[in-house]
């Protein structure tokens, strides 16, 4: 019992498949891990996984709303008194910074964490700050926007608080934009954009009390439009095109700043028109999918999800 004691305990508020790197990276640097996660993949991850030692559910059901998370990592926080407190995806992202504030335990800040989970108030955030994005407009009613739309087409509709391409559809016509009001017009507050040509891009960063300490480009191919699904990722690009990454990383750098983040991981993905002229589509502060990181850590030789833990952990990872 007296070296449980010793051992550092890492609440992980979700586990899903692409979390079982920080799993494995816990096993590896000895660590014990209360996770918060649906029954069913509790279920699968606990005979697998030697270090978690504690388990608060989430109702299956609920599992996609951002609400859903708070109280059992809460509850699980205050059994086990952490060490450090990890989100996993999106909708764990809030639920996450709350508990991290409230131990006063390393994490990107409240503030960060609710701009990221918007991507109205990004986009407010990122012209406050001179940061280079599309012209756009917030609405609650797709309709109101026709006129701004219809003399910059093509546009992007885009939902603000969903992730990845979900509800994105570019549209190039006035009978594009009209059906497209008639499927959306009362689906709430969405995003209209210019859209942007030029490959797609995202930089995967690692941040250390507002230090940038390691950055990643990701070269992305995507379906194109009208949707925009990602399909190919290429971690470790542009190592012949040091214009492009030093634009990349200099973006990075300003994101961060704008966003008063602290310390965790970053996911930004933006578009290049050239290599040195890019614009903001959107940025997180979660493990990107796709199983990006696993990735990065092959394609830079180095093991990100113990560098994350070990951020969370409070410490500076070599």
């Amino acid at each position: 019992m007296a070296a449980d004691r010793q051992q550092r305990t890492v609440v992980l508020i979700g586990a899903g498949v692409m979390a079982e790197g920080y799993l494995r990276a816990a096993g590896e640097l000895g660590l014990r891990v209360g996770v918060v996660e649906t029954p069913t993949r509790y279920a699968a991850l606990t005979a697998r996984f030697p270090c978690i030692v504690d388990f608060e559910p989430v109702d299956e059901a609920d599992a996609v709303r951002d609400e859903s998370w708070l109280a059992p990592a809460t509850a699980l926080a205050g059994r086990l008194a952490p060490d450090a407190v990890w989100g996993f995806a999106e909708a764990h992202v809030l639920a996450t910074a709350v508990v991290q504030h409230r131990l006063g335990l390393p994490g990107p800040g409240l503030d960060a964490a609710v701009v990221s989970r918007n991507k109205a108030l990004q986009r407010a955030e990122f012209a406050r700050a001179g940061l280079p994005q599309p012209g756009h407009r917030h609405t609650t009613r797709l309709s109101a926007q026709r006129e701004w739309a219809l003399e910059r087409l093509p546009v992007v509709v885009k939902p603000v608080s969903l992730q990845g391409s979900q509800g994105v559809e570019r549209i190039v016509s006035a009978g594009e934009w009209d059906d497209a009001v008639a499927r959306r017009d009362l689906e709430g507050p969405l995003l209209v954009e210019e859209y942007v040509e030029g490959p797609e891009y995202s930089v995967e960063a690692l941040v250390h009390r507002g230090r940038v300490l390691f950055t990643n480009l990701t070269r992305k191919e995507t379906t194109g439009p009208p949707h925009f699904v990602e399909l190919h990722h290429e971690a470790g690009h542009g190592a012949g095109r040091p214009l492009l990454r030093k634009a990349a990383d200099a973006l990075c750098e300003g994101v961060v700043a704008a966003l008063h983040l602290a310390t965790g991981v970053v996911h930004l993905e933006f578009r290049a028109r050239a290599d040195d002229d890019l614009l903001i589509m959107e940025v997180a502060v979660r493990t990107p999918g796709d199983h990006i990181l696993e990735l990065v850590a092959r394609a830079h030789g180095f093991d990100v999800f113990a560098a994350c833990l070990r951020l969370a952990l409070g410490e500076l990872p070599a």
